[in-house]
């Protein structure tokens, strides 16, 4: 190992170990919060943020395991506060997988794709109409709020969801997750949706990988310049959920309701 490697080694060590400390911290204000009947909005963004600081570290040592573990599990805790309880156990297991991670059980070795799908993941609530199915999104848009709202309706579907608000990190993801579909909003802060659509088919890992863009304007327009025709078209609007539908129709991702 040369200097320069030990030196990389070095800091994703400190990373991990940074990780470890954040996770325990955690472990207490997850605790604070599964005591309550329902959850306060002070001890809810206690726990994000002590779950976002696990994140962060993950992310710095390249730890993808706990990475996405991670990740999994703040989708849980951006669900409306008065749903969370009913999602416990699901979130109890991935505290189980975490210790797992913690503990060498499970080291980055493991396939990411796969890994990700074993994950639990937030279940249709009663008043959804459509069944939870084995579809795994990708969905890239710049905003956090936009972003929680986009996935809570792809949630409502019965699909799992991987959210980002970083295109570069978007493709990262793309290849080592093998997503079933990417949706990406048109507007993004480094690339525009048109630049990652385009990026994602022009890399022979995620070139099959279909491809949608959130936008209002109609194909064709300045703003849609040099999208691919096959990359589908979904209306931000009131029946996102049917122009998605719609979408995963034409790609072959077929769903029961």
């Amino acid at each position: 190992m040369s200097r320069d490697e030990r030196i990389v080694e070095q800091i994703r060590s400190e990373f991990r170990d940074e990780a470890r400390d954040r996770y325990a911290t955690l472990q207490i204000d997850y605790a604070n919060l599964r005591s309550m009947a329902t959850p306060d909005r002070e001890t809810l963004r206690s726990v994000v943020q002590s779950a976002e600081k696990v994140q962060h570290c993950a992310r710095s040592a390249e730890a993808m395991a706990l990475y996405l573990a991670i990740k999994r599990m703040i989708t849980f805790f951006e669900l409306d506060s008065d749903t969370i309880p009913r999602h416990y156990a699901d979130i109890d297991t991935i505290f189980d997988i975490l210790d797992q991670i913690f503990d060498g059980e499970i080291d980055d070795s493991t396939d990411e794709a796969e890994f990700l799908r074993s994950l639990p993941t937030p279940q249709p609530t009663e008043t959804d109409v459509f069944q939870a199915e084995d579809v795994e999104m990708l969905l890239v848009d710049p905003q956090r709020a936009s972003t929680r709202a986009i996935a809570k309706q792809i949630q409502g579907l019965g699909y799992s969801v991987t959210a980002t608000q970083d295109v570069f990190e978007a493709l990262k993801l793309a290849v080592s997750t093998k997503p079933d579909m990417i949706v990406a909003s048109v507007m993004q802060k480094e690339l525009s949706g048109v630049s990652l659509a385009r990026a994602l088919q022009a890399v022979p890992e995620t070139e099959g990988i279909p491809v949608a863009v959130i936008t209002s304007f109609a194909r064709g327009n300045r703003a849609l310049a040099g999208l691919p025709d096959s990359v589908a078209l979904v209306d931000k609007g009131k029946d996102f959920q049917g122009n998605l539908l719609e979408a995963m129709t034409r790609f072959g991702l077929r769903r029961t309701h």
